[in-house]
């Protein structure tokens, strides 16, 4: 219950800041319609529309005899208006069944007494005193050290409450001649007298003097020129508007405004900002206005600031006051905690809307969040329809429906800003972690195109793990610099390390392979380089990509050949050519120099052309290679002979979602992953995912692998 209390005197001819002397000429009816202007006047009672709930409290005037009513308990009562107060009036009516009353300043109830159940005894309680229980047409009820005087008299009650304080700009001690008197004539002491409690109705209106009002209107923030108004509103019960309406313009480019000292009749106010603002997504001044509001009770506060919280609050707290029929701060705090729970953020210790700006941190940090994922792309008419879409849709029941709309905001939020606890909620991932590199998660949202994923803890948060994460079971980050991962397959057991420069550049480096007990060898007398071998159908190939130099010997290699990456002539030890095997031009393939083949020249090779293979082996041709992709259709049409032939890890990422099967044992890698023919062409990824046989040039700047075939004997 919000306590509060008032001072007012009767008998002081004052109403709504006019003060009238008692002995003034103007008539009470002047005064009435001078004090009135802003409400429904009407020239008879017969005038008065239906008395009901829709028009609840609602004050007219009626001109015929000068009087004052109030629509309560369905009836348009006539009011007392022999008391003037200090800019407020305020009067009783009598409920229905005389079961008490109500306490009525400009119009609205600001506390109702009620009497006891049988309307003779109640209960007494705590908080204001009565200081007068008498057949008098008057009674004063004291709360803490102020008063307010009332035209008929107050019976016992079993419900009270303070009176506002702040209902009143100014105020009077009451004189001592208004007090009741005991039989010597001598005022009462009140200290014994006994307590009342009064229900307060704390969305009614309260007359306020506004010293001045400053905020900031941020989308981003508003450019210097933007124009925010401030339109009064009757009460926190209807949220109708008044004449009262308040024009002050944005001062600085970071979005500050302020209006002026004012006397408002309510402490209700509608603000709105219209403007350009600084695009926080893209930094840059927007070419088109955008509308923000925002809904407040200035009463206790010197600030209050829009932004695109305060705009999606402002269609549900007004639903939840006119048609629900919440009271004003309730809705507020509902509103507030389902809004924030729909851009999943704890509403632990946050406070109102208004109250954040993007200049501040604490909490405002979901002010800043929520800005820059419904801006994301969008140009401003696009962000005008987005918002009210969202508005639209939480309105009514509070919650945000839209689950495409709220999975594409959250995709855009992870693949283009730092901003991350949206994605994580409708995902559902944690929104931290502790660093642990074997930690995973599943995200899981149909209608996000991250469903399904993997996610690890990468960089001390919660990020996609990378395929070669998701297969070695270990997360590669700034973490776990160095780290040592392997992944055993049916032919390949292969190491990765965790290497990178940059803060958030590590991933897993091929550190090289090693091969199951299932793959057969065959050793390469030149240099004991020993290779893993496959048969597929009636073919025996390596499984592994050439690498070998000599330059004396192989005199076309010289200058024709390098380690991936790195450039010609690195030694055999150099790590990439240990890993992918040695990329070679044409003309090193066919030792042109020793058979007359290649260095940018066609020459019609023989059958099981030697080249650069081992004694035993030769370069496939054409025929060759398109009699492995042959087999490998037929042997295996449930998959791709791309997917058949690629290597279990270190494909996702390259124009693939996954890795290969490897079913033949055939491991072709990442890098390395196209070879000579002997006709001069190439055996590859065809658009860069189809393997087949492909025209790749005969430049001298062209470089692939080789995989020997072994040779047939005759008859074969």
């Amino acid at each position: 219950m919000i306590k509060f209390s008032v001072k007012i005197i009767a008998l002081l001819c004052t109403m709504a800041g006019i003060f009238v002397a008692c002995g003034d000429e103007k008539t009470v009816t002047e005064v009435m319609q001078a004090s009135y202007a802003t409400m429904d006047i009407f020239e008879s009672s017969m005038d008065l529309p239906e008395c009901g709930p829709a028009n609840k409290n609602q004050q007219v005037f009626v001109k015929e005899d000068s009087s004052l009513r109030v629509c309560s308990e369905n009836i348009w009562q006539k009011v007392s208006v022999t008391e003037y107060y200090t800019n407020v009036s305020c009067y009783t009516v009598s409920l229905r069944g005389n079961r008490g009353y109500k306490v009525v300043c400009n119009g609205d109830s600001v506390a109702v007494v009620l009497n006891g159940s049988t309307g003779k005894e109640g209960a007494r309680g705590t908080g204001c005193k009565i200081l007068y229980e008498s057949d008098s047409e008057q009674s004063i009820i004291i709360c803490g050290e102020d008063s307010v005087i009332v035209d008929y008299p107050l019976a016992d009650t079993t419900k009270s409450s303070q009176i506002p304080i702040d209902t009143f700009t100014h105020v009077v001690d009451p004189p001592v001649d208004t007090l009741p008197v005991d039989t010597a004539g001598i005022p009462q002491d009140t200290s014994d007298v006994d307590t009342v409690e009064v229900e307060v109705e704390n969305d009614s209106a309260m007359a306020v003097s506004m010293d001045s009002l400053g905020g900031y209107s941020q989308k981003g923030p508003f450019v210097k020129g933007a124009m925010v108004y401030l339109y009064e509103l009757q009460d926190g019960r209807t949220l109708k508007q008044t004449n009262g309406n308040f024009v002050s313009r944005v001062d600085s480019d970071d979005g500050h405004f302020k209006f002026a000292a004012r006397n408002l009749v309510s402490q209700y106010a509608l603000m709105q900002a219209t403007g350009y603002y600084l695009n926080e997504v893209t930094g840059q001044r927007t070419t088109e206005m955008i509308t923000l509001n925002g809904i407040t009770d200035v009463s206790k506060r010197s600030s209050a600031n829009l932004n695109v919280l305060t705009h999606l609050e402002y269609p549900r707290v007004h639903y939840l006051v006119t048609v629900e029929k919440k009271r004003f701060k309730e809705a507020k705090r509902q509103a507030r905690a389902e809004i924030l729970n729909a851009f999943h953020y704890d509403t632990t210790g946050v406070g109102d809307f208004e109250d954040m700006s993007l200049s501040l941190y604490n909490e405002s940090n979901v002010l800043h969040d929520v800005s820059i994922i419904l801006q994301g792309n969008l140009s401003v008419a696009k962000l005008t329809e987005r918002l009210s879409e969202i508005s639209a849709d939480l309105e009514k029941d509070g919650i945000w429906n839209d689950s495409t709309l709220r999975a594409k905001i959250a995709d855009w939020s992870y693949d283009s800003s730092d901003v991350r606890t949206f994605f994580y909620g409708e995902y559902g991932l944690p929104n931290s972690c502790n660093g642990d590199a074997e930690l995973f998660f599943v995200a899981k949202n149909n209608y996000g195109k991250y469903n399904g994923k993997k996610f690890a803890c990468k960089w001390w948060s919660v990020n996609l793990a990378s395929a070669s994460d998701t297969l070695l079971g270990k997360a590669c980050s700034y973490e776990v610099m160095g780290a040592k991962a392997s992944y055993v397959g049916k032919y390949w057991t292969m190491d990765f390390e965790c290497t990178g420069g940059d803060y958030d550049g590590q991933n897993w480096h091929f550190a090289g392979s090693r091969r199951s007990e299932l793959m057969e060898t065959m050793t390469d007398p030149r240099d004991n380089r020993t290779y893993a071998i496959t048969t597929i159908g009636n073919q025996t190939w390596m499984a592994e990509n050439l690498n070998y130099v000599d330059e004396v010997n192989y005199p076309s290699m010289k200058k024709r050949h390098k380690c991936q990456d790195e450039g010609y002539g690195m030694s055999l030890d150099s790590s990439d050519c240990r890993l992918y095997g040695r990329f070679y031009t044409w003309a090193a393939v066919m030792d042109s120099l020793n058979t007359g083949c290649g260095d940018a020249s066609f020459c019609e090779a023989p059958s099981q052309f030697q080249g650069i293979c081992p004694d035993g082996w030769h370069l496939p041709d054409t025929s060759e290679a398109r009699e492995l992709i042959d087999f490998v259709e037929n042997d295996s049409p449930e998959i791709s002979v791309t997917d058949a032939l690629r290597s279990e890890i270190g494909w996702v990422g390259y124009k693939f979602k996954t890795n290969g099967t490897d079913k033949y044992g055939f491991a072709l890698l990442i890098e390395g992953r196209d070879f000579w023919t002997s006709n001069g062409k190439c055996v590859g990824f065809f658009e860069g995912t189809r393997f087949d046989v492909l025209s790749c040039g005969l430049s001298i700047y062209t470089y692939n692998n080789v995989r020997c075939v072994k040779n047939k004997e005759q008859g074969e």
